[in-house]
This record gives C-alpha cells, structure tokens and sequence, in this order.
C-alpha cells in the first residue's frame, strides 16, 4: 500500500464515530444466564468457585475476583443446568442438565459433552440422580441403572441396564456403592457393572444420596421428610452396621467435600465429618444463622489454610464468610456468632430473576424482565417464587426489586416474602415506574426499585380470600389505571378503573374506583387475562378485554374517549366468523399486539386470529377476523393457517411491521408485514434461544435488538430491522472500517422510516438502491456482479422520497479489500 494511500485511510478512520466499532453483527446471538436461587449447588475448589443456579452455570475466579458465566453462547452443550459434581482428582466440574446431557468442564476451559445418557433410544426415563469419582472412572446412577465413563477418553466405559433405578453412588475402598429405593449393594470396582446380579446386599434401607468420608464408612440421604444415617460398610462379609443418624430431612441435603473433612449441607446448617486416626467418624456442626437466616442457603468449603471459611449462594448472589477459629474448634456455644461474612453476596452478570424471565416490557431506557407468577397456557403455578425486576440495558442488568423493609404485606399467606408478579407494566407517562399485578399482594407500584403505592383489598375492589390477585393492569389515552382481578368471594372476574388523579396521588380508597358490570363475563379461574388498550388513530378510545378460562370471553370496549360510563359501549363474545365465513371458537386470547397499520393480532391457545376493523365489531357486532394462511408454494395452491393448533404466548411488532411469534412448544417465529410468509422458525436446534417455550418477546424501542424470554434464561437477536429516526443527523455504518477478514453484512442505521438509501464510491458509481425497513438497511459490501468492491470509501446517500434530492453523503464506510 502506498505511504500517502494509508496516511489517508488512518485519518479516515479517525473520523469514524467511535460509538459504530462496537456493534454487534446482523443475524448474531447474545445469551444472558440466569441467575435464581432454584437448581442452585456450589463447589469450592483451590483458585474457583463452581456454582449453578436458576440452571445457569458459573465460576468465581479468586485470583481475580471475576465472574464467569458459562451458556451456549461460550461452550456449554445444552441448557437448564440442575447438578453439578467435582472431580477434585482430574481438576474438572461435571455438569448435569435436566435432559440428562452432560457436560465436563475443565479448570483450563475446555469443555467436553457426554451425551450418550441423553442419546439413548433404549429407555424412556434417563434422569440422572448422583454423580461419584474413582480416578478416571464416573458412575452415573439413573432412573434405568448404572453407567461407568472413562474420562480420560471421555467415553462409556460399560452400562448396566437394571430395570429399577439406582438413586445414589458413591466409590469406597475400592467399591462402588449404589443404592436403591429398598437397599444399599455393593460391588468391587474390578468387576463388570453391566450385570445387576453381580452387585451384594449390604443393608436394607431406602436412599436418596450417598457420602463416602472414609473407605468403610457411607452416609444415606434416605429422602424427603426422611433422616440422614451413616454406616460402618465391612466389604469382607458384605454388610453394613447403623453407626449414627441426624435428623437432616432429605428434600435439601447436599454432600460435598470441605477439604480433609467431608459435609452435608441443609439450608443454613452444616454438618462436618471425617474419620480419625483410629477409623472412628467425628463430626460437628456449624450453623451460619442467625447472621445468614435465608430460606435457602447452599454453601461449600475446601478447607484451604486454616480451614475456617466457605463459600455460599443465596437468592443474591455468591459470597463468603470466615469463621474466626478453624472449622473443629467451633462448638456449639460459638457457632451461631463466630463468622463474619467479608464478601457480601453479589449476582454473576446476567438477569437475576428466580426461575427466570417469563415476561418484558420494552422502554426508552430499555427492558423490563421478571417471572410470570401464573398461567393456564400452559399450566403453570409459579406464585411462590422470589420477585425479581431487572432492568436490562446495552447487555446490561440492574436489578429493581424493592428490598425487605421497604415494603409492607398485607396479606398474611405470603408468609412475609415478595412474590413474583403476573406482568411488568409500564406507566405510559413515565418509563422508571411500574406496575406490579400479583397474586397474593394485588398491585405494587414501583419506582425505580421503589415502592412508592400500593393497592389492595385495603384501598380497592380487590377481593382477598386467599389471594389478592390481580391478572393484568393497563392505560387508557386519558391515564385512567383499568385491571382485572379475581374475585373469589363471587366467583367473577372483576374490572375496575381508578381515575388518573387518584392513581398520580399514589393515595385513594375503595370508592374512588368505578367497577364496571359485565355479566356473565366469566369465573375467576383464569390465569392469562388481559386488558390492552389501542393506540393507532382507527382504534382511538377501544380497549380489549380476555377472560382465558370457561367461557372464554373477549370483549371490546368503546370508551367515547371520555370519563363519564354513560356514553361507554362493549360487545362481549366468544364465536368469530373468519374471512371465509366460518365460525370458530372459543379460544382462550392470550397475548394481543396493535401493529402499525392498526390492525390486532391476537395469539390463542390455537393459533393467530387479526382483526382489521375492531371498531366494526362494537358498532355493527360483526365478529369479522382474518385465520391468516400460509401458501405451501408446493404447486397445490394449497394454504395452512399460521400456527395452526399452537399455543401462542407473546406477539411483537418490529419497527418494520413484521411479526415475531412466540409459542409454547415451537419456539419463535418470525413473519412477514400481513403473517402470509413465515421467514424463520428460531428453536433450539437451530438457534440459541434457551428453549422452545418461549414465554414473551419484545423488540427494543432504540435498535435492531429482539429479546427472547425463556424460563432457562433471555436471548437477544440482532435483527435486520431498527427503529426510525426523525432526521438524517446521526446515521452511522458498521463495522466501519470493513476489513479484508470480515465477510458479514455491513449495517446502516439513523435512516428515516422508508428511505431511498444509495451505496456510491467516489466516481458516483451506485453499488446498491434500497429502502429501509424502519431505520436500517444492510450491505453485502459486493457490486452489482456479486464481487468484493476495491478498497476505498464509498458513500452513502438518503432520502424521503424516489423524486426528493438526497440529503448528500449521510454516511461514509470504508472498505479495505
């Protein structure tokens, strides 16, 4: 390259915005782990702490105090982590996932799958229970036997197929020890585990788990509401002696090494182990409350120096404690008082929401997540799980939960926690408040984390029996707060309207609300209602209402656009007429989005249904809607409807007016302006969304970005559409430069809605004419004949309209061939 040719590349590229060198690329994926306190287990070792929760993986790094967070996106095979194991032999973590794959993780970063549990086709149950270690040898005890891998070749070493499940394994004095729902067997480990036969009785009990603190002593886990016992194993005669029990109920046990002591571990309780130097087992306990008194607590050691910290994960975060004498001095006067906690628990990078995010909300200050407390399609009872708000901006998360003390419980059956909500929703008038509908404490308003109202069976028609639940709340034009709640004192399902001055005062009571009348609207055992209203200019003043269970109502409601009931008009109906003149219904409506030309699409328990003229329903009662159908293009002429007899649970309107589809079983889909062409299916096969339910979707008001809510964490997808501009002032290219070794699109975005983009060199060649999609066009960097163009700064060029002059050059790329 000549000398003055790269003097002026290098000060073009100091021209270059620096905001566009760090985009990320059209058609790639992002995956933020999860963080909860459900399917947690924590696993110290010399320089990392291993610990799983929420089914996300991590590791702490001690030297330098980092988090790493392990997903799809970096290596891991599979999603929904519920175990993990140490072989502290080989310096590798053991990861299993529901589905029975696994995974082993090295210290130096390597990651191996196993998946042949997972792969089998000879048995239907493949759950994996325990996980023990003898050298290179790992036991897998599962609902069908006994598998032996060898890890050094990372391959099943044999298989024992034995018709009864094997729930516990542990390796001692040079045995493997199972056991099972009546027995503890034993078994040499020179010996062939394919045959069940092979394998002695040493005791009849039932087990859950198994330790092994010695080579002849075991200690059984026997299960829920069931006690913990140790045995003194004598491998001559093939027997086993009670020596001791503790009264540890099985449902949370955990074993794990700490250091040269062994563990077991239940909520906040310790209880440490070994064998003396005369064979004999001593044991003491360690209670970490009242100072750590979370519900649940998952805690790990490895003795390292004096042997008197551990590591621990609660509902925030990892963090550690040091006891001030060392673990066996530690005596029962002491134990409640003795530690100090120097690492305050703190969340991985991710979102920190228990069982995952299931619903969003899309703002200028980016996306709201939590969990979805309930819901029918498909059945699910979540509403004792932890709430979590996370606020999710530019890859990253601030968590918004009000903390304990900020908050006060009215109802007494929520035993004193915050309980995840049915919905985030957003107050239209400013985008740092939210709307908390819930199960047990009706509706909190949030602040910025704050708790700044609430209402209640205290200050509102909401019924409290049991619950206090409240399904969905929305807005209308004139900020008015409408909501459905259940009543079940009636047995209805009740809509109530707060005036938009009570509700600004943060202060009203049970009067200040209207309750409107719809009978026969429907019973309160529905999970998924909502109320949405519109906002395009053709359905100025209509709201939807759903009633998902019985029934299974819709209603259109006609607000005149004034205060006053009087003038107020609704239809209320279960039978549509399709486009084809056929009637259907009723079907459960469980999401609704308003696209751009002011059509409602609605997804149901069977597929898609549009209504193009909602207005028409409460003027004339004319049902009308569109079953969108799909052409085979196989020749037949031939169409299927759109997502036929599928569970639809989220719609999202792109700033190109396209579709994305999110389902119960089938992961999203992604579709054309009118639904008529379907241009992707994203699974997990294909894609890296965390799982094929697909619980909500939103698309971000500010870029291309598309957010996949899923129980087993949120993907984002970087689309090939963004948000218009108001203006040609900030557009901007990337990657710019383009250099030789990049071969992706080459993005565009700051357009106005639907300009006329050109792509020229300096000579006034065009290399590309297009219009954008929202704010947003891409290039493939080629010319009109599909080559690489020559390297050089080629410009781009803006306009409203075919016979409009162009802005001039709006943006420049340069190209390095």
């Amino acid at each position: 390259m000549h000398r003055h040719f790269a003097s002026f590349i290098l000060a073009i590229l100091a021209l270059l915005p620096l905001a566009s060198r760090a985009q990320n690329a059209v058609g790639s994926w992002e995956v933020m782990s999860n963080y909860g306190i459900d399917r947690a287990d924590i696993i110290d070792t010399k320089d990392r702490v291993y610990f799983c929760a929420g089914g996300s993986l991590f590791h702490y790094d001690k030297t330098t105090d980092e988090t790493y967070s392990y997903n799809l996106s970096n290596g891991l095979s599979d999603v929904n982590v519920t175990a993990i194991y140490r072989n502290y032999d080989r310096n590798c973590t053991v990861v299993i996932y529901d589905n029975s794959n696994i995974d082993v993780v090295g210290d130096d970063n390597t990651i191996v799958n196993l998946s042949d549990i997972k792969d089998a086709a000879s048995v239907s149950d493949k759950t994996i229970y325990q996980v023990a270690f003898d050298g290179d040898d790992m036991y897998v005890a599962t609902a069908f036997g006994l598998v032996r891998y060898d890890l050094k070749r990372n391959a099943v070493k044999e298989s024992g197929m034995y018709g009864i499940p094997v729930r516990g394994v542990t390796a001692m004095g040079g045995h493997v020890v199972i056991g099972t729902d009546t027995a503890l067997y034993a078994l040499s480990t020179s010996q062939r585990i394919n045959d069940f036969s092979r394998f002695r009785k040493l005791y009849s009990t039932r087990c859950s788990l198994l330790d092994s603190p010695s080579a002849d002593m075991v200690v059984v886990s026997e299960g829920v509401d069931n006690w913990t016992r140790m045995y003194r194993v004598d491998f001559d005669n093939y027997t086993a002696a009670h020596q001791q029990s503790w009264l540890y109920m099985g449902a949370n046990v955990r074993f794990k090494r700490f250091g040269e002591y062994h563990a077991m571990t239940v909520n906040n309780t310790v209880r440490l182990y070994k064998a003396d130097d005369e064979g004999r087992i001593v044991s003491h306990e360690l209670s970490l409350s009242p100072k750590l008194s979370d519900v649940n607590v998952f805690v790990a050691g490895n003795g390292s120096g004096a042997g008197n910290d551990l590591w621990y994960v609660n509902e925030w975060g990892l963090g550690h404690l040091t006891f001030s004498t060392p673990y066996a001095q530690v005596n029962n006067a002491e134990k409640d008082t003795n530690f100090t906690i120097d690492r305050q628990p703190s969340y991985p990078m991710g979102t920190s929401i228990h069982g995952g995010p299931m619903r969003l909300a899309a703002t200028d200050r980016g996306i709201y997540a939590t969990y979805n407390a309930q819901s029918r399609f498909p059945s699910h009872d979540g509403y004792r799980t932890l709430m979590s708000i996370n606020l999710i901006n530019n890859g990253f998360t601030t968590n918004l939960t009000p903390l304990k003390g900020e908050y006060t419980l009215t109802n007494s059956v929520s035993d004193n926690r915050l309980y995840a909500p049915h919905h985030v929703v957003v107050d239209p008038t400013d985008p740092s408040t939210l709307y908390l509908p819930t199960w047990f404490e009706g509706i909190w308003k949030v602040k910025d984390g704050k708790v700044v109202a609430k209402y209640d069976h205290t200050n509102s028609p909401i019924d409290k029996s049991w619950p206090c639940s409240v399904e969905d709340v929305s807005f209308d034009a004139n900020g008015n707060l409408w909501i459905i709640s259940q009543n079940f004192t009636t047995e209805i399902e009740d809509v109530a309207v707060l005036p938009a001055a009570k509700n600004k005062a943060n202060s009203c009571t049970a009067d200040d609300w209207i309750v409107l009348n719809f009978p026969d609207f429907g019973t309160c055992g529905s999970r998924d209602s909502k109320i949405v209203h519109l906002k395009h200019s053709k359905n100025k003043n209509l709201a939807i209402i759903t009633q998902t269970f019985g029934d299974k109502n819709v209603i259109v409601y006609d607000t005149k656009g004034t205060s006053a009931l009087s003038d107020d008009q609704f239809v209320m109906f279960n039978q549509f007429t399709d486009q084809d003149g056929k009637s259907f219904g009723p079907y459960s409506v469980l999401s609704i989005a308003e696209d751009r030309d002011g059509n409602v699409w609605l997804g149901t328990e069977c597929g898609i249904i549009v209504a193009h003229n909602l207005r028409k329903m409460v003027t004339e009662k004319k049902y009308e809607v569109e079953r969108v159908k799909v052409p085979r293009n196989d020749g037949s002429s031939l169409a299927d409807y759109l997502l036929d007899n599928q569970v639809v649970r989220a719609i999202a309107v792109d700033a190109g007016n396209k579709k994305w589809i999110a389902t119960n079983t089938s992961g999203a889909y992604y579709v054309s302006a009118d639904g008529r062409e379907i241009f992707n299916n994203f699974t997990r096969d294909n894609s890296l969304i965390p799982s094929d339910a697909v619980e909500d979707i939103a698309c971000d008001t500010r870029n291309s970005d598309v957010y996949f809510a899923t129980g087993n964490g949120l993907a984002i997808y970087h689309s090939t559409v963004a948000p218009s501009a108001k203006d040609f002032s900030e557009v901007y290219a990337y990657p710019n430069p383009v250099r030789p070794d990049y071969n992706g699109w080459i993005t565009i975005k700051g357009l106005m809605d639907n300009s006329l983009v050109k792509i020229a060199d300096t000579a006034g060649n065009v290399f590309l004419q297009t219009r954008s999609e929202g704010g947003m066009v891409i290039w493939d960097g080629c010319n009109a004949a599909g080559e690489r163009v020559a390297t050089g700064v080629y410009y781009v060029f803006a306009s409203q309209n075919e016979g409009e002059a162009s802005n001039g050059a709006v943006a420049k790329i340069l190209v390095v061939k």
